[in-house]
């Protein structure tokens, strides 16, 4: 069949999962082309374009192909295309704009629904300043300010209901770090001291243990604001006595991210430290029972600026950093019951500092952050990880590109997205913030 051709091909789509295209060439020798589902035929038609309803979940591994013929009763078989459906890519939408520019600020789901937003810096002005986001009218207001400005500081949610502000550095004479702590309370509006951290530290974790202690451990520390040091030591924050007290240490000093587990114990993986750039492969387990840290299987890919995120199973999802030469490209997971790390689905962007929101779907959301950390190419894009299948998807991209921003997950499922870089010359205005709609 020389002057006939037949060409099965499937439509690219972002928000929707739109028909399968078949076009057959020629068509002054066309006579019919049939459409088969799984072996069955679906129909004949002597139009060169057919297109397929819209796909759903449910076409996942059918198989479909087209027979063409010309008026000589010539036929030819188009190769068969089988339907894998990775999942229908969600939305971003603008929401309020927030009273100030800013980046390396938190960002904390209140229990009234109601979403903190505290600190950070905008150019090169530290900020005291904190505002709360509400969902229901989309809107930013201020509310009252930290005691002590601060960015790159941690903000944990205590079991109370008020947040726990600790550490962070400002801009002033250096970089100096931050011992000074505070607590802020959603029926006043206010903050106020608590007790402060045995060494100051930014880029440090937090983690909200099961007996409502709060894991600080790792990050960066600079009494002067210009000799740095990457720290293992850890601490606890009693919130009835309001203090801080030294822990166990890590056994490699680091600034990594933490993930409290199902058994009540905590992983760190990778991350890195200042002092010799490389990113680790190591992984640690804190023991709440004892007060240590262990090692743990290792990271296949080292990695600093990684996300994790503790899936519906019970395992550790670990996404983007920047790896030994490059930006990770491969996510792994962390199994607690074998204590060992395995590979799973390649990102469509390699990328670090990113944010990883886990859904109610049970996937999760990556949004933001940049290519190369020399370049700083900033990203707008976001991709979703599907645990049942293992894979990444390329997801719908944000109105604006985020880096340094924060992703909090509402309690109406959607996520806030909101921060960006500020430039340390001309301070950026704020762009509005965005919520992702599953």
């Amino acid at each position: 069949m020389t002057n006939s051709t037949a060409d099965f091909a499937i439509k690219s789509y972002t928000h929707g999962l739109p028909g399968i295209a078949v076009k057959a060439g020629n068509r002054n020798f066309l006579n019919e082309v049939l459409r088969y589902k799984n072996g069955t035929a679906i129909g004949g038609t002597n139009s060169t374009v057919y297109t397929t309803p819209v796909l759903s979940t449910t076409d996942n591994g059918d198989q479909f192909y087209v027979v063409v013929s010309d008026n000589y009763n010539r036929s030819v078989a188009s190769n068969v295309a089988t339907i894998t459906i990775k999942g229908v890519s969600g939305t971003f939408v603008n929401t309020g704009t927030p009273n100030l520019a800013r980046d390396c600020h938190t960002a904390t789901l209140l229990q009234n629904g109601m979403v903190l937003i505290a600190g950070g810096r905008s150019g090169n002005n530290t900020l005291s300043s904190a505002e709360l986001y509400d969902p229901t009218t989309g809107t930013f207001t201020l509310t009252g300010s930290l005691l002590t400005a601060r960015c790159d500081h941690s903000a944990t949610l205590l079991q109370n209901g008020t947040v726990l502000i600790a550490g962070g550095y400002y801009v002033g004479n250096g970089l100096p770090t931050i011992t000074a702590s505070e607590i802020y309370d959603p029926t006043t509006g206010t903050f106020s001291a608590a007790g402060p951290l045995g060494t100051g530290r930014y880029s440090h974790s937090a983690t909200l243990l099961a007996d409502g202690l709060v894991l600080v451990a790792g990050g960066v520390n600079s009494n002067n604001g210009y000799n740095f040091v990457t720290l293992a030591s850890a601490e606890l924050y009693d919130p009835v006595a309001g203090t801080f007290s030294y822990t166990g240490s890590l056994n490699t000093a680091r600034s990594a991210p933490a993930t409290l587990l199902n058994n009540r114990k905590v992983l760190v993986a990778g991350g890195g430290s200042i002092g010799t750039g490389a990113p680790f492969g190591s992984a640690e387990i804190y023991d709440p029972t004892v007060e240590t840290f262990s090692y743990t299987g290792s990271l296949i890919t080292a990695r600093s600026g990684n996300s994790q995120t503790l899936l519906q199973n019970g395992q550790v999802l670990i996404a983007g950093g920047a790896g030994a030469n490059s930006a990770a490209m491969f996510g792994e997971l962390y199994d607690p019951s074998a204590a060992t790390f395995s590979d799973t689905g390649s990102l469509n962007l390699g990328r670090s500092d990113q944010t990883a929101t886990l859904l109610a779907s049970g996937q999760v959301l990556l949004v933001g952050g940049e290519v190369d950390v020399i370049a700083q190419q900033l990203l707008n894009s976001s991709e979703l990880y599907d645990p049942a299948s293992g894979v990444f998807i390329l997801n719908a991209p944000t109105n604006s590109m985020r880096f340094f921003l924060s992703a909090t997950l509402l309690n109406n499922g959607r996520v806030l997205i909101t921060g960006q870089e500020t430039s340390a010359i001309t301070v950026t205005q704020p762009v509005p913030s965005e919520l992702y709609e599953p």
